[in-house]
């Protein structure tokens, strides 16, 4: 072979070590992309980040509720009295000596009534070393917007599957809930006597079913932080096999307004205007947590979205099952939950 067949011949194979790095290259890319991570859009100007999260996953065992929501709704007055609270979270005894923690003994009980009078009586409870958790650095105030009532609370540090989280306190109307201000008991066969919001290795069949409504599941982690607001766009998109997923099949009603994200326009007052609500906490725009008006988003109550759509729109014919209630009602790695939708999120990095 003369030289300049062979000089053509290595051009071809480092050729053909170029495109393999190519496709080596994109391939990684795609693939980093494909799961809650954030990637450049096919934008013109590749300024625009987009991030994809899907409906299954909330921001989970951080937000919680302090009795099951339908007794709030039925009787606010079980709602706790604020700077009457005592929140506690479970400890195993391997990381109580290797932190030296201060912890109690508690028994944990389910408070079905509202009232504590099943606390140290009733057949589900659960006991365990607790620590008490500081407000403001280890939890904060979940605050009712109109009448600033205590709601729940927000864990700063999400809860392990093996930790359980109780509280004691006084409710408005009058209520004492548990063992409220009492000294630390380190005798374990003379507990504090706790309310038990969820417990460890929480299961929605398990003997402590009856919390699994407490956990706020309408949160979902956007992937960044302190977003320019002029830049964001938020879209809700069906798993389907067609190209207008943002919107039901022959609907022209956006699932950002079918699920309550799009209420009104800039101003507050106006008609929804096709883009995600920023004037009604919907968004945190600092700390990038996308809350929905509805406790269970992907199931909303049916009189939400009538209102929400003015009418236009209800899951019922053709649209009946595309709601997605197991996210609510069955444990996460149960097979019967599955995704049906996912949330995209557009923003111009700053």
């Amino acid at each position: 072979m003369d030289t300049k067949s062979v000089q053509r011949v290595e051009r071809a194979r480092l050729g053909d070590w170029r495109w393999w790095l190519w496709a080596i290259s994109v391939s990684l890319l795609l693939f980093s992309c494909s799961d809650d991570a954030t990637c450049p859009t096919a934008g013109e100007d590749q300024k625009l980040q987009e991030l994809i999260v899907r409906d299954i996953d909330y921001i989970a065992r951080t937000y919680f509720f302090l009795d099951n929501p339908e007794l709030i709704v039925a009787d606010f007055e079980v709602l706790p009295r604020e700077g009457s609270i005592d929140v506690y979270r479970s400890v195993e005894e391997w990381w109580v000596v290797a932190e030296s923690l201060d912890v109690a003994y508690g028994a944990a009980y389910i408070d079905s009534i509202g009232d504590g009078s099943e606390i140290g009586t009733g057949d589900g409870w659960d006991q365990k070393q607790f620590e008490l958790l500081r407000p403001g650095e280890d939890y904060r105030f979940i605050l009712d917007p109109h009448t600033e009532d205590v709601l729940g609370i927000e864990l700063t540090r999400a809860l392990w599957y093996n930790e359980a989280l109780a509280v004691a306190y006084v409710n408005m109307r009058g209520d004492t809930i548990g063992d409220f201000g009492k000294p630390f008991s380190y005798d374990e066969n003379n507990p504090l006597l706790l309310e038990l919001v969820w417990p460890a290795y929480a299961f929605p069949d398990g003997p402590f079913g009856y919390t699994w409504s407490y956990m706020i599941r309408n949160n979902y982690n956007m992937g960044v932080t302190n977003i320019d607001p002029r830049s964001l766009e938020v879209e809700i998109h069906e798993y389907a096999n067609r190209v207008d997923t943002w919107r039901p099949e022959s609907s022209s009603i956006p699932w950002i307004r079918i699920f309550g994200l799009d209420q009104t326009d800039d101003t507050g007052v106006g008609p929804p205007d096709g883009k995600v609500d920023l004037t009604r906490g919907v968004i945190d725009l600092v700390r990038g947590i996308l809350t929905f008006p509805s406790l269970t988003p992907f199931d909303p109550d049916s009189a939400l979205v009538e209102y929400w759509t003015d009418g236009e729109f209800a899951f019922t014919g053709q649209y009946a099952d595309l709601k997605n209630p197991e996210l609510y009602t069955d444990h996460p790695e149960s097979q019967s939950v599955q995704s049906k939708f996912s949330i995209v999120i557009r923003h111009e990095p700053r």
